[in-house]
């Protein structure tokens, strides 16, 4: 499996991750977790048939794990007492409002970890939006609801500057302390 994962080494680091993560986690037991998500299910599968590819062309007879390898989207959805409770207790006021812009504006992790000033832009009626380059360099508009441009106002159109492994961690921390169960940061996108 080391052998393996050194051909990933100069991937992103959360691609390494992923795959190491899951390959482990199937070879624990041979076996899937119990209490998991198909789509959870689906990507272990997915990358452990990856590995064990490589272990056929490497001489290994291995089988390959049969099933499905597609995620499914998530669905799940914070209600209003959820979202209050969670925003409640976030700290300090950078992380509120981030937090928030992110579910006002449905932005990704990625969009919003650190946005960059220039990536504000304003129409020709006035109104506020992100331009944000994706995967691929392609173009995203993210449009900015009055509640949102409240937010940037109140900060003097100042961004905050985390990176996404921060947030995925703060959301965890204050799922739990608000006692949240099942959410990551991309729930709070509506």
């Amino acid at each position: 499996k080391d052998k393996w994962l050194k051909r990933y080494k100069n991937y992103p680091k959360s691609t390494y991750n992923t795959y190491k993560y899951n390959v482990e986690t199937y070879l624990k037991n041979f076996e899937f977790p119990d209490n998991i998500s198909k789509s959870r299910e689906n990507a272990i599968r997915r990358d452990m048939n990856i590995f064990l590819r490589w272990c056929r062309r490497q001489g290994y007879k291995v089988e390959i794990l049969k099933g499905a390898t597609e995620s499914e989207g998530r669905l799940r959805v914070l209600s209003e007492d959820e979202l209050n409770n969670l925003f409640s207790i976030i700290q300090p006021i950078d992380l509120k409002h981030c937090f928030m812009f992110a579910y006002l504006t449905g932005s990704r992790r990625k969009e919003i970890n650190a946005p960059k000033i220039e990536w504000l832009r304003q129409n020709n009626k006035g109104q506020y939006y992100l331009q944000v380059i994706k995967k691929g360099g392609y173009k995203r508009i993210i449009r900015i609801n009055n509640d949102a441009l409240n937010i940037l106002k109140e900060r003097n159109f100042v961004f905050w500057d985390y990176s996404t492994s921060w947030l995925t961690r703060r959301m965890s921390y204050y799922s739990r302390k608000a006692k949240i169960k099942d959410v990551i940061f991309h729930d709070l996108r509506r």
